[in-house]
């Protein structure tokens, strides 16, 4: 049937593809252990099986997972007829903290298996070790509440916090993540604090890393929300809500009217502090817990041990949940009981136990509750948990052993619904949203579709939630067909960015307002009990993308060696007496470009997304030589390039030199770049300047080049920026390195004079020497008698001869 499945994780929507055995019939697929990306899901064709559509399977990934204990000698536990408490990692569900009266539980697997935390017993002493009040879960840590106290327990270490950033004892509350904030994207790399602890008089936050520190007291948090100088405020209770990087402060007010009240205060991990438009009477007992749901806007839970306050989209909509078919409030004392446990999965759908083990359904987003059929006869001592994957179960105690079963939520739900014959009010809503984080840059948009249809008459739409809508415009566009009682609604929305910051005053400050991080949701504008569709969330990150990045050409390979060289002092920019000695960095410059010194050189700048090209950039850029050499020209003046009025330049953008002190050539990236550019070639009134300058401003389809000098080549180390202030958001710059190759060095005439000198002089001084000795070896030979001949007869006769004619 041609099925090839793979594995794509559900938060990095990671994709593994398997290795096929045909022959065996299975197929293998290596995944690696991501302890934050879990849950996935087996993906193949749409076939079917015995007339059946076989559906993607979900499952979680098994983690090694690091034991957050050793074997030390004290148990530690809840005080007597306490509740059961639990509480689990945000991101990764399966490592969950069960602490009851007989013991405190740690399991990595989802409660299959757990085993016993201990403390050291030079950490804790044994009449404390029975008052674990509240407990909670960071990415590699854990911390527990004890007699106002808070412990640090690691998988090597367990301590007692305290000292300059926390105090040592008077906590009053300590409160980890609900939701994982691991998608969240960083700006600025800005790292989200992952534990809240509070004392009557501050607020304190714990980021990775054993990090901890105060954000605001009570005075401090008086003037920050602006209430009455009179007023007097106590911290009551505080989550993280649901919006990851906001944190809400429930705070009791006196005086700020005639009867004192619950306030929620907000404070956004950017720093900004602001009162929501929420008050509440406080009960009696100044207590109230809070739950939230993930959400593109604040949707939150608040209640006591006897009833439920709900406040959505910011409090818009608020009240006390009721009771399905009736006007009662929802009341645990009409039950005999209290609530003991309200916990919520990933799609909002919400249990509310009560210590009698009576439990009710609600769908967050809704305001009234259904009760559920009776599950455990109200002696047992039982607690829900949610696995990753959204499932229930309910776990009970009996002593040290943790029994866990599967709460059949759906089908508990249609039975509790059956009679009233509810039914979820849409037939489907699709959306082509997947991704968890989108990145728009300058010019950049994205498009979301959704598609609602449901019964005639029904009136729903796809509704669309925007957290900081401001970062970017919107265009929607709507269509809709009805035909033979069903309505199909689809919803097109385009976030697009247009703003131009060529003409802003203060460009990093534009820039600064324009970035941030847009939360969108998708949902449908009703829900219903029986409904299984989750809303989807995404991020989009108006900045810049961390995937992006700019190169040129240049070589991939050469030798893995860093060397010296040296630029004559009269080539740069402080004309030095002496030469420089530069140490080439392999890391920065990468290979170095040979180019043939009569080539004009352009760097072509590429822009790519991770390892992927996108395009050739466009946009004007400039670049400068990091040693400040001078000896390079551009070919192009700015008539030929036809400027409109005079271009900026080096020369211009130099700030004054003040007597005696030298440019620091370091400091040119700050002088000239999109901050400050001003293109030539928009017109302005004025007169045009001297166009017949040097244009030392390049792209990729103008004429401009450098040039390089004729009589010497050189090393040239390059940074180049681009200039275009509506590129985009990421300060783009590249590091290269020239080598200019070719030029038959001019010979040296004094040098040559020299040496034919030398040369001549020694020929000279050979011959006068060869002279002068050969001389003196012919005469002493004259000076020796000459050797006998071998026709002496013949000399004989030729003188008797001679001496006769003389005769």
């Amino acid at each position: 049937m041609g099925q090839s499945p793979d594995i794509k994780t559900r938060r990095k929507r990671i994709t593994f593809v398997p290795t096929a055995f045909p022959e065996e019939g299975f197929w293998k697929v290596k995944v690696p252990a991501i302890s934050y990306d879990i849950t996935a899901d087996i993906q193949g064709k749409a076939i079917t099986f015995q007339d059946c559509f076989v559906a993607d399977t979900p499952f979680t990934l098994t983690n090694p997972e690091i034991n957050f204990f050793r074997t030390y000698e004290v148990s530690i536990s809840s005080p007597p007829g306490s509740d059961i408490i639990l509480s689990w990692s945000s991101c990764v569900p399966t490592k969950a903290v069960l602490v009851t009266e007989s013991g405190t539980f740690l399991t990595v697997n989802g409660f299959k298996t757990s085993e016993e935390i201990k403390f050291p017993s030079t950490v804790i002493d044994r009449t404390l070790a029975s008052s674990v009040t509240d407990v909670a879960l960071g990415y590699d840590s854990i911390l527990f509440l004890i007699q106002g106290s808070v412990y640090y327990v690691t998988s090597s270490d367990v301590y007692r916090l305290g000292g300059s950033t926390i105090p040592d004892t008077g906590i009053k509350g300590i409160r980890g993540r609900m939701w994982c904030a691991y998608e969240y994207p960083k700006k600025n790399s800005e790292i989200l604090s992952e534990f809240i602890i509070w004392t009557e008089d501050a607020i304190f936050l714990g980021r990775y890393g054993r990090v901890f520190f105060q954000i605001v007291d009570r005075i401090s948090l008086k003037n920050l929300l602006g209430l009455k100088p009179n007023a007097d405020v106590a911290f009551i209770n505080t989550c993280y809500d649901s919006i990851v990087s906001e944190i809400s402060f429930l705070i009791a007010c006196t005086g700020c009217t005639s009867s004192e009240i619950f306030l929620l205060a907000e404070y956004d991990e950017e720093g900004l502090w602001f009162l929501k438009d929420f008050f509440l009477p406080a009960p009696t007992n100044r207590t109230l817990d809070i739950i939230v749901v993930h959400s593109a806007v604040s949707y939150m839970l608040l209640w006591d041990k006897n009833k439920i306050y709900y406040t959505y989209k910011e409090n818009r909509v608020n009240g006390y949940v009721k009771v399905f078919g009736t006007d009662r409030l929802l009341s645990a004392a009409s039950e005999g009981t209290t609530i003991q446990q309200i916990i919520i999965d990933h799609g909002g759908n919400t249990i509310i136990k009560m210590k009698n083990n009576v439990m009710y359904f609600f769908k967050f987003k809704m305001k009234d509750v259904i009760k559920l059929h009776t599950w455990e006869n109200e002696n047992k001592n039982c607690i829900f948990y949610v696995n990753p994957l959204g499932g229930f179960y309910l776990l009970t105690v009996n002593g040290s052993n943790i029994h866990r079963q599967v709460y059949p939520l759906k089908t508990e739900v249609f039975s509790a619904t059956q009679i009233s014959q509810e039914v979820c009010p849409y037939i489907s809503f699709q959306h082509n949203m997947k991704l968890n984080v989108y990145y728009v840059d300058m010019k950049e948009h994205v498009t979301f579709w959704t598609q609602i249809v449901f019964l005639e008459n029904l009136g729903l739409f796809s509704e669309i939630t925007i957290h900081k809508p401001n970062l970017l415009k919107q265009k929607t566009y709507v269509n809709y067909e009805i035909a033979r009682g069903i309505c199909t609604k689809n919803k097109t929305i385009t976030f697009y960015h247009d703003q131009d910051y060529s003409h802003v005053f203060q460009y990093q400050e534009a820039l600064n307002k324009s970035e941030g991080i847009m939360i969108v949701e998708l949902q449908p504008s009703s829900t219903g009990r029986q409904c299984t569709v989750f809303s989807k969330i995404s991020y989009i990150y108006v900045g810049c993308p961390p995937s992006k990045h700019v190169a040129i050409e240049k070589p991939s390979v050469c030798k893995d060696e860093n060397f010296t060289f040296s630029i004559p002092g009269q080539y740069l920019l402080d004309n030095k007496d002496k030469d420089l000695e530069v140490k080439y960095n392999k890391e920065l410059y990468g290979c170095l470009i040979d180019v043939f010194y009569e080539d004009p050189f352009r760097p072509t700048v590429a822009l790519y997304k991770h390892k992927k090209f996108v395009k050739f950039i466009e946009s004007e850029y400039v670049l400068w030589e990091i040693n400040g050499r001078t000896d390079f020209l551009y070919n192009a003046t700015m008539a030929q390039v036809h400027c409109l009025r005079e271009a900026q330049s080096w020369s211009v953008m130099y700030p004054e030199k003040e007597e005696g002190k030298k440019l620091n050539i370091t400091t040119l990236d700050q002088l000239w770049g999109p901050h400050n550019y001003q293109s030539c070639f928009q017109s302005e009134h004025g007169e045009t300047g001297n166009l017949k300058q040097t244009y030392e401003i390049m792209n990729h389809s103008g004429i401009n080049s450098i040039i390089w000098p004729t009589d010497h080549s050189g090393i040239y180390l390059f940074k180049l920026k681009i200039l275009d202030p509506n590129f985009s958001f990421c300060d783009f710059s590249i590091y290269f390195a020239i080598r200019t190759y070719g030029i038959a060095e001019s010979p040296n005439n004094a040098k040559i004079a020299g040496w034919s000198v030398f040369v001549v002089c020694l020929f000279l001084g050979v011959l006068l020497i060869t002279y002068f000795r050969y001389v003196k070896i012919f005469r002493a030979i004259n000076s020796v008698d000459p050797p006998l001949s071998l026709h002496s007869h013949l000399n004989a006769t030729d003188t008797a001869e001679e001496m006769k004619k003389e005769e």
